[in-house]
């Protein structure tokens, strides 16, 4: 229903396409992972500047969770760990916006999930613009 309505009222054309992009891997640090999977359908994830608590969540929902614009990387991140289950769990880092003596996101996810992030290059799917009227058309 959205995207009819921004095609009708600002007569916005789009396509998909791939592209290679700058990603992270969420990958198993050598140390192993430091996460016990737990039974449960009652998830929820919990967001602070420098802080989460996750509980019932796969490592595909993190990754993708990691991926938004609040954790500051600037990149998706892509689950490639090859754990499946679901944890719970809790992660404490020190934001790069804050004064803080705490970790980085990288060393937190280290330290204290035994999951790390890579820099990598990976084909993602993106919706390119093709046309966009700055004014929308009235009602």
């Amino acid at each position: 229903m959205l995207q009819s309505l921004l095609a009708e009222r600002f007569q916005l054309r789009l396509h998909r396409e791939d592209k290679d992009l700058r990603v992270y891997l969420l990958t198993v640090a050598h140390t192993g992972a430091k996460l016990k999977a737990v039974p449960g359908p009652e998830d929820s994830f919990t967001f602070r500047p420098g802080h989460i608590s996750v509980k019932a969540q796969s490592m595909d929902e993190l990754a993708n969770k990691l991926s938004r614009p609040i954790f500051g990387l600037g990149a998706p991140v892509i689950n490639s760990t090859g754990l499946t289950g679901v944890f719970d769990f809790t992660l404490d880092w020190a934001p790069d916006n804050l004064q803080s003596d705490g970790p980085s996101i990288f060393s937190a996810l280290r330290e204290q999930l035994g999951l790390k992030l890579e820099a990598a290059k990976s084909r993602i799917e993106v919706l390119a613009i093709d046309r966009a009227e700055r004014i929308p058309t009235e009602n």
